[in-house]
């Protein structure tokens, strides 16, 4: 199980970032309704400062294609992450215009949990979707938990948000996700908090070492 750290938006963020070392670093971008935004500008400068070990992750919403695949051809993210309304056709174009890097899709849960018909159409949706990889949350940076049994018999590799902190991923048992993807569970007061990175990456790699 990989682990991505997600939100930097300060140098602090990246220094920190290069001292926990995780799999995915994460950057929300031209999202100003969030405290974590940046702009394609703060994007490059902070990316430029992240050990080249580690994995970069545009978060996007509903961002133009040409702004996308032009940030991926630069290598300025290794990773587009789609957090909107984004359809298979947009995600195959995406993919042609960047010589297929990879591009990951996410899926919220939160609204759909109770009715399982609507839960049966988007299990169905993620697992047809051309992404890369799939993401399960709650919702756009909630912060809040779902029932993660919802996915057991989910059939392909998936990354795990939602809720998720350095002490409750310890109980993340059986089938296990392609990696769990934290942001406000790695901050206090709205901060990135150094020792709760730390906690989170070593947690994950106890996990791993005890399979």
């Amino acid at each position: 199980m990989l682990v991505k750290l997600c939100g930097m938006w300060s140098e602090r963020d990246i220094e920190y970032t290069n001292i926990a070392k995780p799999d995915y670093v994460g950057f929300i971008v031209n999202v100003p309704e969030s405290h974590r935004n940046v702009s394609v500008g703060q994007l490059e400068k902070l990316s430029s400062e992240v050990n080249p070990e580690i994995k970069k992750v545009g978060v996007f919403l509903n961002e133009d294609l040409d702004i996308v695949a032009d940030l991926l051809n630069r290598n300025v993210i290794d990773t587009a992450q789609l957090h909107g309304s984004e359809t298979d056709e947009y995600i195959s174009e995406l993919k042609s215009m960047t010589d297929n890097k990879e591009i990951w899709k996410v899926f919220e849960l939160s609204g759909v949990i109770s009715d399982s018909e609507k839960l049966k159409a988007v299990l169905k949706n993620a697992k047809d979707s051309k992404a890369d990889k799939v993401l399960f949350d709650s919702g756009k940076g909630s912060g809040v938990a779902f029932d993660r049994h919802v996915l057991d018999d989910f059939e392909r590799e998936y990354i795990l948000a939602g809720g998720l902190t350095p002490e409750n991923i310890k109980s993340l048992s059986g089938k296990l996700p392609f990696a769990v993807d934290l942001s406000s569970g790695i901050e206090t007061d709205k901060r990135k908090d150094l020792k709760k990175m730390l906690l989170t990456v070593e947690n994950v790699r106890r996990i791993n070492g005890s399979k």
